[in-house]
């Protein structure tokens, strides 16, 4: 039997329609419907009066931008807390952007004092993940093998009470260095802490989203771990996920907080000099020379994202007389932005219109 197709339709509010009037400026998609539809931009028409050479972005998402001591910190609570060896298991995933041989970033995410109780992720010196916990007793560590300098990456750390191979690393899904016996890791975990992420000076590192899970369903399996990793960056958390204790998709774009998914308000974080990337969404400066994460994680064989992160868009040939003719363009793959995640039309100077079209199915 032959396959049925749909035929295409551009649907309500579309094209999206930017006049840029030489002031640089953004413009915000709507969030796909009902946590349920996906954009599909299709193509662009880009026409008026241009001075010089131009062009317009498209960006998917906001993140934080560390650049010197910045802090992001969820005051001390229970729900941060670990317990004992019988349903103690914990782990982490945490999407992370650092440059190639930044040097090394020691309190990447750290609650309590390792060297005491606590626990402490960090990326040494080589780039490699490196993971310290410790119950007031014992104390097991282990380091990834993998360098996560240059581009985005997904270390997840994964801790099982009471096991041989108990403490684990993977990078990017895939399981990296020697696993580590918490067979002695029997107490609980629950310093009287914050729980923070620290910059360093002179450093860009980007955050994305942030997952910690607890209990018995914290024993993620490599399969899960895996899974997870090619969902991409643009996942987002909504709290339904097994053992999710807490989560942070850090991606509001504004302000100096950044909410927990499950509404606790006591385990908000509070931002300390961090910037949101881009810096500023609507205004008189549109930032595009820092870039959010992607939609979805960069691979050249992803056939309904080709972008791999910030999309620039040239305006066409600039006439000697100063002006620009109109510019059509078909995307020869649609760009899916993805459910419940805007784009955001950033723009340079310009006195020009944008068109954009495509379909929300």
């Amino acid at each position: 039997m032959a396959q049925e197709t749909r035929p295409i339709k551009a649907g309500k509010n579309w094209p999206i329609v930017h006049l840029n009037g030489n002031v640089a400026k953004s413009t915000t998609l709507l969030n796909g419907s009902g946590g349920s539809s996906n954009h599909w931009i299709d193509g662009y028409q880009l026409d008026g009066a241009l001075k010089t050479a131009d062009g317009f972005y498209l960006l998917r998402r906001s993140c934080l931008h560390f650049d010197t001591t910045d802090t992001w910190t969820v005051t001390n609570d229970a729900a941060l807390d670990i317990a004992a060896e019988a349903t103690g298991h914990v782990a982490f995933e945490m999407w992370v952007y650092v440059p190639t041989a930044t040097g090394a970033v020691a309190s990447l995410l750290v609650r309590g004092n390792p060297a005491a109780t606590g626990y402490k992720l960090e990326i040494d010196s080589s780039g490699f993940a490196k993971f310290t916990i410790k119950d007031g007793t014992t104390a097991c560590t282990i380091t990834g093998t993998t360098s996560v300098f240059g581009g985005w990456h997904l270390i997840t750390v994964m801790c099982e009470r009471d096991s041989t191979t108990g403490l684990q690393i993977y990078i990017d899904g895939v399981a990296d260095g020697i696993a580590v016996t918490t067979v002695d890791l029997d107490d609980a975990i629950d310093p009287s802490n914050d729980l923070v992420i620290t910059g360093v000076d002179s450093v860009d590192m980007y955050v994305g989203p942030l997952g910690f899970y607890t209990g018995a369903s914290a024993v993620l399996t490599a399969a899960t771990i895996l899974a997870n990793y090619n969902e991409g960056i643009g996942r987002k958390y909504d709290g339904s996920e097994t053992g999710l204790a807490l989560a942070w998709n850090n991606d509001e774009g504004v302000g100096s907080t950044c909410y927990c998914i499950q509404n606790d308000d006591d385990c908000k974080a509070a931002l300390s000099s961090v910037t949101w990337s881009p810096s500023k969404q609507s205004g008189a400066t549109a930032a595009i020379k820092k870039c959010g994460p992607p939609f979805e994680k960069a691979n050249e064989d992803d056939a309904d994202d080709p972008l791999p992160t910030v999309g620039l868009f040239g305006t066409g040939v600039v006439t000697s007389a100063g002006n620009m003719s109109a510019i059509s363009a078909t995307f020869p793959q649609a760009i899916r932005i993805g459910k419940n995640n805007p784009v955001r039309i950033l723009e340079t100077d310009g006195d020009f219109s944008l068109l954009l079209f495509g379909r929300t199915e």
